[in-house]
């Protein structure tokens, strides 16, 4: 049972809190998120999975090599070889990453992917956690999930992403799946700049 506060002394602030709700703070003036509450989960959430891995340098993937593994290898794996086959072009650090947050995303999110889906799933939760812009994580799903054409992929493939992205990512706003619903309804194939700029997403 914790001790009753009865005076501004008894309060230990952690050492870590100020630059936390400071970093917090401007993602919050940054974003204008419309639900704050489901803003500040995802973004603790987020937060609590990177303080998981050791520190590192930054990771920059090479999405080219990325979306030809995806072509040739992921997209056919059972669930359970995924972060085998990611191995090759994801350092340890960012899979021990990724595999931590698939863990919140299916366990705590309760985001539905089958095994067809899981790829793309290991997808997007990686190009999340190494994106610093949402822009940058569409246009690396866009051009791994691509289907022929450049910049265009399938509107259910589109849905997918947003579904995930709206549960999973502090920049995506829960209404964006709406939005993106709105866009595909009459469509096949959907363009990254279509939807950017219906959501307004930075580029």
């Amino acid at each position: 049972m914790q001790e009753r506060i009865y005076c501004s002394e008894q309060i230990k602030i952690p050492a870590s809190y100020p630059e936390i709700m400071k970093q917090y703070s401007k993602s919050v003036l940054a974003e204008q998120p419309s639900d704050l509450i489901d803003f500040s989960i995802k973004y603790f959430g987020r937060l609590a999975s990177e303080k998981t891995a050791a520190p590192a340098q930054p990771f920059i993937p090479n999405v080219k090599q990325i979306s030809d593994l995806y072509k040739s290898d992921l997209k056919s794996a059972q669930p359970a070889q995924i972060p085998s086959v990611l191995k090759s072009v994801v350092p340890e650090h960012v899979l021990s990453q990724i595999n931590t947050w698939h863990k919140f995303a299916t366990q705590q999110l309760k985001i539905e992917a089958d095994s067809a889906e899981q790829p793309k799933l290991y997808l997007i939760i990686l190009f999340c956690l190494v994106s610093p812009s949402m822009y940058e994580v569409l246009s690396s799903v866009f051009y791994c999930l691509q289907n022929g054409k450049m910049g265009y992929i399938s509107a259910n493939d589109c849905k997918f992403v947003f579904g995930v992205l709206s549960k999973l990512d502090y920049r995506i706003e829960k209404n964006a799946l709406d939005a993106v619903k709105e866009i595909t309804a009459q469509k096949t194939d959907v363009f990254i700049d279509d939807i950017v700029a219906k959501l307004g997403i930075k580029k």
